[in-house]
């Protein structure tokens, strides 16, 4: 049996769900799967729950007796919420304790680390006692739903621009970026998080007749009519990728400086440096590069689709059960 620890963060944002979601969609193939899930994270619970999974809700606390009912199992951790006793109590009470993180700052006490990020390297990681480390796109999770569209075609003309900073700390780059695309001649598809400052104002007062605002629910169906995507998501690069979609990525927090450089290497992406020192009219200087060079776009769309257009869900999924047995 599989426990998944998963929560969604303002650092984050909804990545760790969705993932944590598409991968226990190929484990309850072989093995049963309840989420552990704090009770103020309203988003994990809903939308774990409207995807058919049993899903347990705990207050702060809760889950060091929860998890006494699952003596033996083995869980899989997605979170960045620090909880010593509750670490230690996996350690005496269960089988296998399984991370999955971009956090190369902490140690873990683990049997196994997974690291989906492109260009992670296991001695990035700090673990103790005998750890096994899994890095890299091997162990990219993306959502069937990617992985079942069909390659984008790459167009001559750039129609539809769609923009998902994920910004929530502040809102000062978003504005900035709608300001801008006011300007020119493509039409924006807009995504706001949920929690990003001021939503409601950026709503009333910052639209035009070439913008339009949406919620992070429509992304899977917005993409099938845009030719390029500023992201600021992690995650959302790897399931574009997964179906051709060039991009531009913007590096909200300095932790992302080194897979923004590895993108760029590998021509995955275009990248932008860290958000407050590299201004919004770098970002959309940059668009307006890419909307102009086709053939970038091809060569874009052709690595991504050779890294990211594979089952590495699915076999992420029977390497796990293969490892906790």
């Amino acid at each position: 049996m599989l426990i998944i620890k998963v929560e969604s963060t303002r650092l984050g944002g909804a990545d760790p769900v969705y993932r944590m979601g598409a991968l226990a969609r190929e484990l309850i193939k072989s093995t049963e799967v309840v989420f552990l899930c704090r009770e103020a994270d309203r988003f994990a619970n809903e939308y774990l729950t409207e995807q058919g999974f049993n899903v347990i809700s705990y207050a702060d606390g809760e889950h060091n007796d929860i998890i006494r009912n699952y003596i033996g199992a083995t869980i899989i951790i997605d979170s960045r919420e620090k909880v010593g006793k509750f670490d230690e109590n996996c350690r005496v009470l269960l089988h296998k304790i399984i991370y999955v993180t971009e956090d190369t700052k902490r140690s873990y006490r683990a049997d196994l680390v997974i690291n989906p990020t492109a260009g992670a390297n296991s001695r990035d990681h700090m673990t103790i006692g005998n750890c096994e480390k899994w890095t890299g796109t091997d162990y990219t999770i993306i959502r069937r739903a990617y992985l079942e569209k069909p390659v984008m075609r790459i167009n001559d003309n750039v129609k539809n621009v769609l923009i998902v900073l994920g910004e929530v700390q502040s809102n000062t780059i978003t504005r900035q970026v709608i300001d801008y695309a006011k300007k020119m001649e493509h039409n924006f598809k807009i995504v706001l998080d949920k929690d990003i400052k001021q939503r409601n104002q950026i709503l009333l007062k910052c639209g035009a007749s070439n913008i339009t605002f949406h919620e992070p629910d429509e992304i899977e169906t917005l993409v099938d009519d845009c030719d390029i995507t500023i992201c600021g998501g992690l995650n959302l690069i790897y399931e574009l990728g997964a179906m051709g979609m060039p991009v531009i990525f913007v590096v909200l927090t300095r932790e992302k400086v080194t897979l923004g450089k590895h993108l760029l290497k590998e021509n995955l992406a275009e990248a932008i440096g860290i958000v407050g020192i590299v201004e919004a009219s770098e970002i959309m200087k940059n668009l307006n590069r890419l909307v102009l060079n086709y053939d970038k776009r091809l060569t874009l769309q052709k690595a991504m689709i050779n890294e990211f257009r594979k089952n590495s869900t699915e076999r992420l999924a029977h390497d796990i059960t293969k490892f906790i047995k």
